[in-house]
């Protein structure tokens, strides 16, 4: 198949050769296919542009919560990790190394984490609250 300046000769048998016009991808689309293809063009575009605003809001629009409870629990994390650790090397110990340090295992316990002991100290709570309406 020899092609020449947008024409193509093709070759049906040794006596006969036919040239036949080559169109286009987008020759070969119709009216309403062109205007499709351009409003979703455009959709896409405004799509975009309204992602890349919405991020660059997001970015600039952060508020931290400052107040004495966000704070306090804020130092009460930082309390509870083991920056000493690295954490690639063994994050368990470097997230709750600094927990696990300043509350060891009671003896009376076989497992203790920040769970049991929030359920013993709410426990505790309860029976001193019970205790003072009898």
């Amino acid at each position: 198949m020899d092609s020449t300046n947008g024409f193509s000769k093709v070759n049906g048998n040794k006596d006969q050769e036919s040239i036949i016009k080559k169109r286009n991808v987008w020759q070969r689309r119709s009216k309403m296919e062109k205007i499709l293809l351009a409003v979703t063009g455009i959709l896409l575009l405004l799509v975009i542009i309204l992602f890349v605003i919405s991020v660059i809001q997001s970015r600039s629009d952060k508020e931290y919560c400052t107040t004495p409870a966000c704070v306090t629990i804020a130092a009460n994390v930082i309390n509870f990790m083991d920056q000493s650790v690295d954490p690639c090397e063994d994050f368990y110990q470097y997230a709750c190394g600094g927990w696990i340090k300043a509350n060891p295992l009671p003896e009376n316990e076989r497992d203790w984490d920040r769970y049991e002991e929030l359920t013993k100290t709410n426990n505790h709570i309860l029976k001193y609250v019970l205790g003072m309406l009898q």
